[in-house]
């Protein structure tokens, strides 16, 4: 799958991401400022209640590893699979807390184990999990992709979706859930998403 354009976000990620490198205080809080929409959006698809501190999870290892990114360019899926661990690393510890089964697409959410890595590999690994990911999305109805695009590629929360479909925040929730459930029944084999 062809990697998609830059969008003027992107771009304004990248800027603010190689300033803070050159070490700009201002503009690392910036980045931060930026970070906190498009985790909340990424991590609203997975925890639906306690996302404010899975977010904060996620600015933590995001300020803790920044300093170890090679490519300002490649922020934006950086931020994303560390938002995707965080999601991961709470949904496994409410499991454990809860002694139930949480229904997650582990595939979607495997990955560095924490967002201060960003080896090589890591980075491979970074881009090859949004391939995938994007390749299973085409698979689900329009409705329902469109939500999990508007996630990851703009940050959107579950109201700034609501309102930018012009449906209920309800919907939203239920289109996210169905969605999980027909990226779990394709990784499982019980068949692709329908």
């Amino acid at each position: 799958m062809p990697r998609r354009r830059a969008s003027a976000d992107d771009r304004k990620l990248e800027r603010l991401c190689r300033a803070a490198l050159g070490g700009d205080v201002e503009a690392r809080g910036r980045l931060l400022d930026e970070s906190t929409a498009i985790a909340r959006g990424v991590t609203a698809a997975f925890v639906r209640d306690e996302g404010d501190e899975v977010v904060q999870t996620t600015l933590i290892r995001v300020h803790r590893g920044l300093d170890t990114i090679d490519d300002a360019s490649r922020f934006r899926a950086w931020l994303v699979a560390v938002a995707l661990n965080a999601a991961r690393d709470h949904l496994r510890r409410k499991r454990r807390e809860r002694g139930s089964l949480v229904i997650v697409n582990s595939d979607l959410l495997s990955g560095q184990e924490d967002g201060r890595t960003l080896a090589p590999e890591a980075q491979v690994a970074a881009v090859e999990e949004e391939r995938r990911l994007r390749a299973e999305l085409q698979r689900l109805p329009e409705a329902t992709r469109r939500v999990f695009e508007l996630i990851l590629d703009e940050g959107l929360d579950v109201a700034a979706i609501a309102k930018r479909l012009q449906v209920s925040e309800s919907a939203v929730w239920s289109r996210i859930h169905r969605g999980r459930e027909q990226l779990r029944r394709a990784r499982d084999g019980g068949g692709g998403p329908e």
